[in-house]
């Protein structure tokens, strides 16, 4: 094809005396389709001959794929597959980079990386070109560079900057202990935990096997803070802990990832509490006539119940027409009832006293 003066090309002629022509052709904004074999036709009246000459049109590299600002979200311990496509004349090798430093198998066992993908769909070559990171870690978290090279100039566009942000888990650092408290004092439970995103902490109870989710308010109250963006903790505390709230008290920790729980234990003593006969009970009886004195306590745990004459302690040891039964201990709601009997043979004038139960 002929090619004359204009937009695409332009044609300079020259001469030096009446023999010698030349001429200068410019091939306009090159394009790889200009990519082929130019010659100059040089004739006159005697003869024609030819010059042929070859353009090759070298394309400088550019990510066209997966595109800027482009962000992969994964799981703690999920494989994680970066794509990068670029394209160029000659195709261009692509290499990865985190913080300025090449990835590749030798500098991390868990890196893998495919062969390229190269294809010429038109003029300029398609290279489709994969890393995989096997089994991720939190650490793993960063700023990955997919860099395309060809040996021509650099440009902005060779080099794409992709984001890694793995998930994790939640992991529990501190897990509420077992308490054990004296009726009506609070039960403050405390718990902390660490996860990427960060956790959300729930505080459930367990009654009758059934798991119950606890809420701020008169019976609780529920207090949550955080430190940074992974770790959250949450104080739970029992208000006015009752005999009813002995009960199994767990952290709740979630996130997309997971979710891990951490129980404790709620222990609800009551202090004991002489029930029966009351205060000031007066016991008559008949000389040489035995005579039983009744105590009933309650209070968590059972209490146990001792009989004192004269701050001396009674028993079948101290005083040889003593004896005491083993004491009836029931439990008709949380709270434990002991009933306590203690029984003097053939009483003497001389056993007219005060005798105390203490629990």
């Amino acid at each position: 094809v002929r090619l004359n003066d204009g937009l695409n090309y332009t044609i300079v002629e020259g001469a030096t005396g009446e023999r010698i022509r030349n001429s200068t052709l410019t091939v306009v904004g090159t394009e790889p389709s200009d990519a082929l074999d130019y010659f100059c036709r040089c004739s006159n009246v005697v003869d024609t001959i030819e010059a042929t000459a070859e353009l090759i049109v070298h394309v400088v590299p550019e990510i066209v794929l997966p595109g800027e600002g482009f962000l992969y979200i994964v799981n703690e311990f999920q494989p994680i597959v970066f794509v990068c496509g670029a394209t160029g004349i000659p195709a261009p090798t692509v290499n990865w980079y985190r913080n300025d430093v090449i990835l590749n198998e030798a500098t991390n066992n868990r890196v893998s990386i495919a062969p390229p993908s190269i294809t010429q769909p038109d003029d300029v070559f398609s290279v489709l070109h994969t890393l995989t990171i096997d089994s991720t870690r939190d650490s793993d978290s960063d700023t990955y560079t997919c860099v395309a090279d060809n040996g021509n100039r650099r440009m902005p566009n060779d080099t794409l900057n992709i984001e890694l942000f793995v998930r994790v888990a939640p992991v529990i650092l501190i897990p509420p202990e077992d308490l054990t408290v004296v009726s009506p004092d609070d039960a403050t439970f405390f718990c902390e935990a660490t996860a990427r995103p960060g956790p959300n902490i729930t505080w459930w109870r367990v009654e009758g096997g059934v798991p119950l989710q606890l809420s701020d308010g008169i019976d609780y109250t529920i207090v949550e803070g955080a430190t940074g963006e992974r770790i959250r903790n949450s104080t739970l505390t029992v208000v006015g802990t009752e005999p009813s709230d002995a009960l199994d008290y767990f952290c709740r920790c979630s996130n997309v990832v997971d979710t891990i729980e951490a129980t404790a234990e709620l222990i609800v003593h009551v202090v004991p509490e002489i029930v029966l006969p009351g205060e000031g009970f007066l016991y008559i009886v008949n000389e040489f006539q035995p005579i039983v004195f009744v105590c009933g306590a309650t209070g968590i745990p059972a209490p146990t119940v001792n009989w004192y004459r004269n701050d001396v302690i009674l028993n079948e040891a101290t005083n040889n027409r003593v004896s005491i039964a083993p004491p009836s201990i029931t439990q008709p709601d949380d709270v434990f009832s002991v009933l306590h009997t203690l029984t003097i043979d053939s009483t003497r004038d001389s056993d007219s006293d005060t005798y105390t139960c203490v629990a």
